[in-house]
């Protein structure tokens, strides 16, 4: 992003010049969720959800709206992405300016998640959360996330494979979130991408490509993985909050 020009104009330069990488699988599922900008006189925020405790998975996770793809009823991933939105937080689809996509990223959970970049017409939407599937509503300012005191990393071994974690610490009411998995990931990419800047120093790693998701699901393993990938995740995560405590 140049300095002084208008932060929604340079986004919309930036996905325009750089067409997405897509995917295709016959073994994966197809998600996208929605990077939903607010504008600001100045800047712009971001809007992050939290899931509720009840959710079949990633329960408590802090996440962007979306969901999967329902080829029965919509016509591309960005219908996925509005519609979901508006189930999650209640914005119109309507009230909604799609102006680009990242490139696909596969899951070990067995998805291809396209994230899409959208605009709110509003600068101060109203947004309703789903009393089933959203704990609480985040407007987080883009600053934070290209605040380097924000992030932090590790990387992680699994199935022999080593690779990383990103993690955005984020506090609300005093209260610590930690924005993980593949929201961060794609936050990192979107960072990268429209901003020029890149907080990982773990260059050398890379996520898990979709053909070895692919094998791992495949080969039924993906709940060893889950499993083994849930309680090294928690331990990550702790260090953090015994760091505050400690301090």
């Amino acid at each position: 992003m140049k300095t002084g020009e208008s932060p929604l104009n340079s986004i919309r330069d930036v996905l325009t010049n750089n067409p997405p990488k897509r995917l295709s699988s016959e073994i994966l599922k197809h998600s996208a969720v929605l990077i939903l900008i607010i504008n600001n006189p100045s800047s712009y925020s971001l809007v992050l959800t939290e899931r509720t405790r009840n959710m079949k998975h990633h329960s408590g996770e802090i996440s962007f709206p979306g969901g999967r793809h329902d080829p029965t009823i919509d016509m591309n991933m960005n219908a996925t992405a509005l519609r979901e939105c508006e189930e999650e937080i209640g914005i119109s689809r309507n009230s909604i300016e799609i102006i680009g996509q990242l490139d696909d990223v596969p899951t070990m959970t067995g998805y291809i998640i396209t994230p899409v970049v959208g605009i709110s017409k509003d600068s101060n939407p109203k947004l309703t959360r789903s009393q089933t599937e959203v704990e609480q509503i985040f407007i987080i300012p883009i600053e934070f996330f290209l605040n380097p005191q924000s992030f932090r990393e590790q990387s992680m071994q699994v199935l022999g494979n080593k690779f990383p974690i990103f993690m955005f610490d984020y506090y609300s009411q005093s209260k610590l979130y930690t924005i993980w998995g593949a929201t961060a990931h794609i936050l990192v990419e979107y960072l990268k991408k429209i901003h020029q800047y890149y907080p990982s120093k773990l260059a050398d790693l890379k996520r898990y490509s979709m053909e070895k998701i692919e094998e791992i699901v495949k080969e039924r393993s993906i709940k060893s993985f889950a499993v083994t990938r849930k309680s090294q995740i928690e331990k990550i995560m702790n260090q953090k909050e015994d760091k505050e405590s400690e301090s």
